[in-house]
């Protein structure tokens, strides 16, 4: 971390395309796109799937708790 932090090379570059092929490897896969947050890999994954304007996608009302 402290390496990516010190080169200010932290969005695509060599990094990323490291742990591109580590995440493969590990879990066995082809591909795999490394994306900024959890937004990208949606709008990334909805693209793949060919969903767009006017299809409807159904998700649940909570996605995650608050701490009460």
């Amino acid at each position: 971390m402290k390496e990516v932090y010190d080169s200010h090379w932290y969005v695509l570059g060599k990094y990323l395309k490291n742990f591109e092929e580590n995440f493969n490897a590990y879990n066995q896969v082809k591909h795999c796109v490394g994306v900024a947050n959890g937004l990208g890999a949606l709008q990334v994954s909805l693209k793949v799937l060919g969903i767009g304007p006017r299809d409807e996608v159904i998700v649940p009302a909570h996605t995650y708790l608050l701490p009460s």
